[in-house]
């Protein structure tokens, strides 16, 4: 039997909540404050946990245009030092976000201001590079979506999906991030698997509509093996790379989504309300629901 524990969440109920807020970045600079906030990974009514990230969402997903100027500026409020790694993206070395390689690490009250011209469209995201198992361990990370300006409208949704696993106390508060014994075996699992910091993440899609749901997998250790059922699901890129044209189209059935990687899902929304549409992670002997889609 499943438990609320055991579960990958997100029953992406499509049509039950707003869409996920997307800060878009096109002209004026985005703002990154990392510190700490409070969030009910726990589920609601359990004590909060005092995960870090960068906006008051979690994960906080940015939008850029490629080929077009992206600026963000970090304000460092830890009481320790941070970078921002933007994961994926070929951008010159001096944004790259590596402490005292690529940038001088961002202080406790200093800013540092990035900008860049992403050359290439996909899913992307972006963490610290300084102490990277306990500030990714407390959730500092988020998406960074680059869009195509020619594929503006192939999609009637575009949505995301953050899987990340957590290691919690009863009391919201966290465990050890990393274990001699995850060391040296598969790595240190969290015991709290959420997508989009929630047991369930609720997203929209139109009735028949074309749907493109970017996966992230942002946890340090957790494989996915993703199935989808109830649609025709195609995989049409990974990591941030679009398949070639003359590849044929890749299902989504058994597909390994290791820490890091990114997957994106093209599939038609069901016309008919009482259909669902599941995203499920198979790598274990009992199938755990990533995603299951509602039609508006």
């Amino acid at each position: 039997m499943l438990t609320r524990r055991k579960m990958l969440a997100t029953a992406v109920a499509l049509g039950a909540l707003p869409p996920l807020r997307l800060a878009r970045a096109d002209t004026a600079p985005v703002e990154l404050v990392a510190r700490e906030r409070s969030l009910a990974l726990l589920g609601e009514g359990a004590p909060p946990s005092p995960i870090w990230a960068y906006g008051d969402q979690w994960p906080l997903v940015l939008r850029a245009k490629r080929g077009e100027t992206f600026r963000a500026t970090l304000t460092n409020e830890l009481k320790e030092h941070t970078t921002v790694h933007w994961h994926g993206l070929r951008i010159p070395l001096a944004m790259d976000g590596v402490p005292y390689m690529t940038q001088a690490p961002v202080e406790h009250g200093q800013s540092f201001a990035y900008e860049f011209a992403p050359p290439d469209a996909g899913t992307f995201f972006f963490h610290p590079h300084c102490d990277t198992v306990t500030q990714l361990g407390r959730g500092l990370a988020g998406a960074l979506i680059v869009d195509e300006p020619a594929d503006e409208g192939l999609f009637a949704a575009d949505l995301v999906c953050a899987i990340k696993d957590w290691q919690l106390n009863p009391d919201g508060s966290f465990g050890a991030f990393i274990t001699e014994k995850g060391a040296s075996h598969a790595g240190t699992f969290g015991n709290v698997e959420t997508a989009n910091g929630k047991p369930f993440a609720e997203l929209q899609a139109p009735a028949g509509g074309w749907v493109r749901l970017r996966v992230l997998n942002l946890d340090a250790s957790r494989i996915a093996v993703l199935d989808l059922a109830g649609a025709e699901g195609r995989i049409i890129a990974t990591d941030g790379n679009p398949l070639p044209a003359d590849v044929a189209p890749v299902a989504v059935k058994g597909w390994r989504l290791g820490p890091a990687m990114r997957v994106d899902i093209a599939f038609r929304m069901p016309e008919d309300a009482a259909a669902e549409i599941a995203l499920n992670n198979v790598f274990s002997t009992v199938p755990k629901p990533i995603d299951s889609a509602q039609v508006v």
